[in-house]
């Protein structure tokens, strides 16, 4: 854990007393492999960045069902783990004999690159699933990326739920620990999973005539296996795992409305709801657009002209979508403290021997910053960037942070979904290459208290406790309150009126410099070079580099190809996407039945 006392110089100094987990390079601050993550898996709990294929929900069930029913304990038993990765195999090997070569639609299919790889060696007649090596996980794609969030939907029996389910630092796979789970036994819902799958494959003869058995399989059966097993081929009408999966993924199955389960189900139906509404009016629907609406309340209709439409969001998926809201509070934090440590590593570049941090803000030319700022919005800053305090910064926009602060909130009109100033576009300019620029310490400091004064002001208690609940450690999960409480237990409320220069030596000291420490510390960052370390209060770069402040939202992806997999949305991200009649249906019913509970 990580403790910081106060020098008599004002100086943070570091002192370890436990390990902690570390970080990648691409999330160098811990911001998205920590809360954001946890954040995530509340909202989206078991669709996670690694787990975009809803067909793989029923297939691995049935692979173990299968293998206990006809292998198990015979004269051929491969064991577990072999008989089910033998199926996989099938299944991935079928597919793309199915397909002449080509991988599924909507991609995500594990291992179809070897697969491809073996079919345009050549037709041959049958296949050795023993000598074809899809994955180098020794599970397969189960092991590799679907095992936790089937252990945490309850598919097997005797696993408790909260397995770590999202993909390890610097890796597409589960972390090691969460890979060598052992699992045997399907729990009923699992084994009704099962069994819609065997419904749905039955008939093919690699499970009719038990070629599941064999490890040389016929190409024809394993094609005719794959026209029927495939991920894409859960469209087909006769897939009758699609609806039980539908089902168990939004939670019908389930009666209590507290649990991530439930969370899960109203986030499915907040996405359908929003595909719906802006397919209306004509707005491609994507992840910036779902941000915009659950964090502003509008999408914006031209990006040109800087329009904007309200969507209203029905009463059952308000909760749901303010819990989102928080989710992109967080994200924008993300974005500004990461554009910091983009500034940071950059001025690192041109000092190989390092920097004191007591030079560090000199490094950026007042002059220099006020031209590029007025270059890109046509608007001179009122002083110098570092005299300003975050009160007359804000005011560059519009914003008067007394006027918010007691309670008159209107005035944050000034930084609108519509605003250049407002959270979104700045950000978009930070994550297109601001960020290297000399205006990037600027733009993320606008964007950061941008980010401070709406949470102040615009979050209420029940959500705030809610983020706050899901910090584990105070000092190493940073988050919008605890960069809030910094300022103020450093320099009372009126820390908007203190000078820019003051402020930043402390939050980029604080929660960059140390915080790229912490996320280091003894593991190293999945093998590669942290950006920089310290010799007392002297930064010295590595050769290490970060350009991308941008926060990742990987289960929306994901979340999107299963909602299309399981046909309640049709379309894609160029031409757009829109409920299918099935989708409208499913959105209406569920609706009806939250506003009649």
């Amino acid at each position: 854990m990580l403790q910081l006392s106060k020098h008599a110089t004002g100086v943070q100094l570091l002192r370890w007393n436990k390990k902690l987990p570390s970080a990648s390079t691409q999330d160098p601050l811990g911001l998205n492999l920590r809360l954001s993550n946890r954040l995530a898996t509340q909202l989206l709990y078991c669709i996670t960045s690694i787990t975009p294929r809803a067909r793989y929900y029923a297939f691995f069930p049935w692979a173990f069902e299968d293998y206990a029913q006809n292998e198990q304990g015979k004269r051929a038993d491969r064991g577990r783990v072999g008989g089910v990765l033998a199926r996989e195999r099938a299944m991935v090997l079928g597919a793309a004999l199915h397909h002449k070569g080509k991988a599924c639609s909507g991609g995500s299919l594990g291992g179809s690159e070897e697969a491809i790889k073996l079919y345009e060696r050549g037709a041959r007649p049958a296949y050795n699933l023993d000598a074809f090596k899809h994955l180098k996980a020794r599970e397969g794609q189960f092991g590799a990326a679907y095992k936790a969030s089937l252990i945490n939907l309850g598919l097997f029996a005797g696993e408790s739920e909260g397995v770590n389910e999202e993909a390890a630092a610097d890796s597409q796979e589960l972390d090691e620990e969460t890979q060598s789970i052992e699992v045997t036994q399907l729990s009923p819902r699992g084994k009704r999973l099962a069994d819609a799958y065997r419904r749905s494959v039955g008939a093919a003869r690699y499970v009719k005539d038990h070629w599941t058995l064999q490890a040389s399989v016929p190409a024809g059966v394993l094609k005719e296996f794959g026209a029927r097993a495939g991920l894409c081929e859960i469209a087909r009408k006769g897939a009758a795992d699609r609806d039980v999966i539908r089902d168990i993924l939004f939670s019908c199955d389930r009666n209590e409305t507290q649990s991530t389960h439930y969370r899960r189900r109203m986030s499915l139906l907040l996405l359908l709801h929003a595909i719906g509404e802006t397919a209306k009016i004509g707005i491609v629907f994507d992840r910036h657009a779902f941000n915009d609406l659950t964090y502003f309340g509008r999408v914006i209709r031209d990006e040109e002209r800087g329009t904007s439409a309200l969507l209203d969001v029905p009463a059952p998926l308000r909760d749901s979508a303010a819990r989102w809201r928080m989710f992109h509070f967080h994200g924008y934090l993300t974005v500004a403290l990461q554009s910091f440590l983009v500034t940071i590593v950059g001025i690192l570049r041109q000092h190989p021997s390092g920097i004191d941090r007591a030079k560090l803000l000199d490094e950026f030319g007042a002059a220099a910053l006020g031209a590029r700022f007025r270059k890109l919005f046509n608007v001179k800053l009122p002083g110098s960037f570092f005299d300003l305090t975050p009160a007359a910064l804000l005011s560059v926009a519009g914003v008067n942070v007394a006027e918010v602060l007691a309670d008159r909130s209107a005035s944050l009109k000034a930084a609108s979904i519509e605003s250049r100033f407002g959270e979104r576009n700045l950000s978009l300019l930070l994550d297109d290459g601001e960020a290297e620029q000399i205006s990037g310490i600027t733009l993320a400091s606008m964007l950061l208290y941008t980010v401070l004064l709406r949470y102040q002001t615009a979050v209420g208690a029940a959500y705030d406790a809610w983020y706050q609940n899901l910090v584990q450690d105070r000092f190493a999960d940073l988050s919008v309150p605890g960069v809030l409480g910094t300022l103020r237990s450093e320099f009372g409320d009126t820390w908007w009126h203190r000078p820019n220069r003051e402020i930043l030596n402390l939050l980029i000291w604080r929660f960059v410099v140390l915080q790229h420490q912490t996320m280091g510390y003894e593991r190293g960052f999945g093998g590669a070079a942290p950006l920089f370390h310290l010799d007392g209060t002297t930064i010295i770069g590595t050769e290490a580099d970060f350009t991308e402040p941008g926060a990742p939202n990987g289960r929306f992806s994901s979340a999107m190809q299963i909602l299309r997999d399981l046909a309640l949305v049709d379309g894609d991200y160029e031409e757009g996407f829109a409920l299918t009649p099935e989708g409208r249906t499913w959105l209406r019913d569920l609706l009806a039945k939250e506003q009649a509970s």
